[in-house]
């Protein structure tokens, strides 16, 4: 707990567009939390356009979604 509480300044929380997080799910068939996770780095991509991040994820639907919105997914 002492890492986490330590590490806890580091760390950004990041919104997520809920109808965009819907369209998510209609459009790729993905779940709802992985449709989340996307909104939020459509966001970030959209907002922070210069910032370099990848995308991680081990299924190949959401990975898919990701590239799709020219978001690299590891």
């Amino acid at each position: 707990m002492k890492g986490f509480s330590r590490d806890w300044v580091h760390l950004a929380t990041v919104d997520f567009d809920e109808i965009k997080a819907a369209h998510l799910v209609k459009r790729y068939g993905l779940r709802r939390f992985d449709a989340m996770h996307l909104s939020a780095a459509k966001l970030i991509k959209k907002g922070h356009g210069d910032l370099s991040f990848s995308f991680s994820s081990l299924d190949e639907r959401l990975c898919n979604a990701a590239a799709f919105l020219r978001i690299f997914c590891l």
